[in-house]
């Protein structure tokens, strides 16, 4: 049995111990089971919040096929064009969704597409969105070319794609809404950001983007996160990019279709071959892997830092179970980079990531100082 002064000693030892953090912010305390890939383990902590269900809305590794996994509520795509399954093509020596092969003249529309669940729209009111995806592509661009990285469509009566949309186009750095009656700025991204934005060429890059629409018709408070191969968010609304910056992507209008988006392309490289845009050159090709969608922003990640804008590899995990204190997760790491220490991430519903918890045994938290109480 302690006594007062030891017991108080022991108190202070673990708090101390305990990753600096802010207020309300997600911790992870342990994690029980052996982190390798495949394996499912449980995350021990405290202001994870909650998550139902709590399985991602789709996960598309490319094992055997393009069909997403049974570990993600939707099994299989809404569309896909210009795309098909490859073998040995993927980031963790297993397959991929392989784009066709570029003519050089017409317009490349590398996607795949999911719906909305029933009980919302992609751009509903205060909708968060998560996409996280490896691409890969032989090709660069600049200015001269139209190329929409991302996109929200609206669905028609027949099941295909009309307005209103919403798109982030890289070649240009620019967000764009279409179809509904709302006003925001012309946002640009600087060029040291786009030149990130882009990825590198003919090798993997990962992508994540983290979406919310507005809170109400009246409130330009929609928000687009990117951000590539780790590290921080390249823009993130309302900013000051150039000038006050701020959307929306959702109105009551009266417009067609009410301003509804319920098709989500989380692979989308579309290079516009017409209306005087370059086409992509002659034997171009994309490639994508691993595909991860949420209607929500809270998530499990694993990265090679003990901070999570300081990673330069986060890699997505697959949660099975989701409590605030709690969480189960099948351990994604097939494609984690030889070498690299690895650090276990929570982040929140509203994008606050955890500190990270060190997972290598040559990487250990630093024991609590000891403390002698007279």
């Amino acid at each position: 049995m302690r006594n007062g002064h030891s017991a108080f000693a022991w108190m202070i030892g673990v708090l101390l111990l305990e990753p600096a953090m802010s207020f309300g912010a997600p911790a992870v305390v342990s994690v029980g089971g052996p982190v390798t890939d495949g394996t499912s383990i449980v995350i021990s902590g405290r202001g994870f919040g909650q998550k139902s269900p709590a399985k991602p809305y789709l996960w598309a590794p490319m094992d055997g096929s393009i069909a997403p996994s049974p570990l993600g509520v939707v099994t299989s795509w809404n569309s896909t064009g210009q795309m098909s399954y490859a073998a040995s093509c993927g980031t963790g020596g297993g397959g991929c969704m392989q784009g066709a092969t570029s003519n050089g003249v017409g317009t490349n529309d590398w996607a795949a597409s999911v719906l909305s669940p029933e009980s919302a729209d992609w751009n509903a009111y205060g909708q968060e969105s998560y996409i996280y995806r490896k691409s890969k592509r032989t090709f660069d661009y600049d200015s001269s070319k139209n190329v929409k990285m991302f996109r929200y469509w609206g669905r028609s009566s027949t099941g295909g794609i009309q307005g209103p949309s919403f798109y982030f186009g890289i070649s240009l750095g620019r967000v764009g809404v279409e179809g509904i009656p709302t006003v925001y700025a012309d946002y640009t991204m600087a060029p040291s950001a786009l030149t990130t934005a882009k990825g590198p060429v003919g090798q993997w890059y990962t992508e994540e983007m983290s979406v919310k629409s507005n809170s109400s018709s009246s409130a330009a408070d929609a928000d687009f996160r990117l951000a590539v191969n780790g590290g921080p968010y390249l823009v993130q609304f309302p900013n000051t990019t150039w000038m006050t910056n701020q959307f929306k992507i959702k109105t009551d209008s009266g417009y067609a279709n009410d301003g509804r988006m319920r098709i989500l392309f989380p692979v989308h490289m579309l290079v516009e071959g017409s209306d005087g845009w370059v086409p992509s050159p002659a034997g171009s090709q994309f490639w994508a892997d691993d595909v991860y969608v949420d209607t929500t922003w809270s998530r499990v990640m694993i990265g090679d830092a003990a901070v999570f804008s300081a990673c330069t590899v986060r890699e997505i995990q697959i949660p099975t179970a989701w409590s605030d204190q709690s969480i189960s997760i099948i351990v994604n790491t097939k494609a984690y980079p030889s070498g690299k220490p690895k650090y276990l991430f929570v982040v929140d519903q509203t994008g606050t990531a955890s500190p990270g918890l060190p997972l290598d045994s040559s990487v250990t938290r630093p024991k609590a100082p000891s403390i002698s109480v007279q």
